[in-house]
């Protein structure tokens, strides 16, 4: 019986010592999370005009040099653009002969100024205020633009290097900057002597040519001497902001062409006329096309090939006044242009 149970407590003393199997427990692998591609966001550029430069110019110029110096932006569509869209401000103003502009948007806010003239005012505005927001790409704009900067003064640009480069960034800007508004303007012109009829085009944003043709008719004092003549000549004017805007100018002309007096003695007295002459004054052009110059300055006439046909009894108060008439002479006269951009 002893033994028994000495045999039955081994037993049980080996049983818990026995390896026991763990149960498995299966938990949940966590899956992957797979990064959404993300696709680029398209922003938009709103120009705000408060300047009289055309507003096509400056959003042609702000897309472009924001595009390669900062983000690709677009115009705003027609449809217009929905509430979370990515819209970047740039807004132009003008005090005085300075134009100033703010470029906003997300992370972004900065200005530029300038005291250039018409589209380049706005370029060197708009090149400012990328230079001062992005500083680690001011040397790319130096040496594409250095000459816009007095910052880049200290700068080593490439343009030194590559002048075919520099002859391709010219072309694109000027036929960035080539007037898109009208090909021709058709003009009257009324001076204080003569009235003609001009045809001009523009040749840069800045400065049109054209030919001329008048005609004029005079009566002396004693209503003894009729006067007339016409000529054909060139026309030119150059305006300091730019051609299809608002702005001061300068007006000249030189022409040549016939003249013919009679007296009532039947006297008849003809003659080479040459004329030029030239005035400053200021330009007002509507959205229609109409334009409206006016102008004081001086005009200078002179005869040649001159050829007296006086009758027996011609008197000499008539012939002292031809005299006069085809004196050589400089004098002050007025222009009045009124015309549309065709």
């Amino acid at each position: 019986m002893k033994l028994i149970l000495i045999i039955t407590s081994l037993l049980l003393i080996s049983g818990c010592f026995t390896d026991q199997v763990a149960p498995q427990i299966n938990l949940p692998v966590a899956a992957k999370s797979k990064s959404a591609e993300t696709s680029q966001e398209s922003c938009y550029l709103l120009v705000k005009n408060k300047t009289d430069f055309d507003e096509d110019v400056l959003s042609n110029i702000s897309i472009a040099l924001i595009s390669q110096f900062f983000k690709e932006v677009n115009k705003i569509p027609i449809q217009g653009l929905q509430d979370d869209a990515c819209v970047y401000e740039v807004t132009f103003a003008k005090t005085g002969d300075t134009t100033f502009l703010s470029f906003t948007g997300i992370n972004l806010n900065s200005y530029g100024d300038s005291k250039m003239s018409g589209a380049d005012a706005a370029q060197q505005a708009l090149l400012k205020a990328l230079y001062r927001s992005q500083r680690n790409k001011r040397d790319i704009i130096c040496a594409d633009y250095g000459e816009y900067l007095v910052e880049c003064s200290d700068v080593e640009t490439a343009q030194k290097d590559t002048p075919g480069i520099d002859k391709k960034k010219s072309l694109k800007l000027e036929k960035l900057f080539e007037p898109t508004e009208y090909t021709f303007t058709v003009r009257g012109i009324l001076s204080s002597g003569y009235s003609a009829l001009v045809l001009d085009m523009p040749i840069n944003p800045k400065m049109s040519v054209g030919g001329f043709g008048s005609l004029a008719n005079n009566l002396s004092e004693n209503k003894q001497v009729s006067m007339s003549y016409s000529q054909n000549g060139l026309f030119g004017l150059y305006a300091f902001d730019q051609l299809n805007v608002d702005s001061w100018g300068l007006a000249g002309l030189y022409g040549t062409g016939n003249y013919v007096a009679v007296t009532g003695y039947n006297s008849t007295v003809t003659a080479s006329r040459t004329n030029f002459g030239g005035g400053a004054g200021y330009q007002w052009v509507w959205e229609n096309g109409f334009n409206i110059l006016t102008a004081l300055g001086l005009e200078n006439v002179s005869y040649s090939s001159i050829v007296k046909e006086y009758s027996s009894n011609e008197t000499q108060v008539n012939k002292d006044y031809l005299e006069q008439d085809l004196s050589t002479r400089t004098e002050s006269t007025f222009y009045l242009l009124f015309g549309f951009h065709l």
